[in-house]
C-alpha cells in the first residue's frame, strides 16, 4: 500500500470516537500473536502497530487482544466435519 492511502486511512481512522478504535499493537504483542499463529500479513501487521482496531465502515476489524481468540476459533472450526473449508487465509 503507498503512503498517500496510509495516510488516508490514517486521517480516517483518527476521526473515530475512542470506543470505535483499539489501541495500537506492541512489536511485543505482534511477535507473540505470530510465534502461535504465525506472520501476519505486512499491511494489516502495520495497521495493527499504528493504529490498532475498530470500526471500519460497518466492520469491526480485530485489535492485537481479540486476535488470537478469532484464529483459535476459526482453527477449531475448521477442524470438524462442516466446518470452515477456506485455506491460505488471514482473518481479520
Amino acid at each position: 500500500m503507498n503512503e498517500e492511502t496510509w495516510d488516508t486511512i490514517r486521517q480516517q481512522f483518527g476521526k473515530l470516537p475512542d470506543g470505535c478504535r483499539y489501541a495500537p499493537a506492541s512489536e511485543a504483542d505482534i511477535e507473540a500473536f505470530e510465534a502461535e499463529f504465525g506472520a501476519i500479513p505486512a499491511d494489516f501487521r502495520r495497521f495493527l502497530l499504528e493504529l490498532g482496531g475498530g470500526t471500519i465502515g460497518r466492520e469491526w476489524v480485530d485489535g492485537i487482544a481479540d486476535l488470537p481468540a478469532t484464529h483459535r476459533k476459526f482453527q477449531e472450526e475448521s477442524a470438524i466435519a462442516n466446518g470452515w473449508t477456506m485455506k491460505n487465509v488471514f482473518l481479520i
